[in-house]
């Protein structure tokens, strides 16, 4: 999807360094996913105190969720691609 945003050039820079983004679409992309992510560890907060096994199955969902992301797609093409090479 296609945006028109007004945003800080020094801000963008400062987050692309951060996140080792080589766009700008890959640094908004990475900053609105690690955002996503934050909300998701914000609710596991709430359930401090509460039932142990139902934390415990919030925390390995919100981990599993968190190993599905690929914040780089290109490399892990790449590395399938020279592992099916045999190199």
């Amino acid at each position: 999807m296609k945006k028109t945003m007004n945003i800080d050039a020094g801000l963008l820079a400062r987050a692309r360094k951060a996140a080792g983004a080589r766009t700008d679409t890959e640094t908004v992309r990475l900053g609105l996913e690690e955002l996503a992510r934050r909300e998701v560890y914000a609710k596991l907060n709430t359930f401090w105190g509460s039932e142990p096994d139902a934390l415990e199955r919030q925390y390995r969902a919100a981990l599993q969720q968190a190993e599905r992301y690929n914040p780089n797609p290109r490399r892990q093409k790449r590395r399938a691609r020279a592992k099916a090479a045999g190199r």
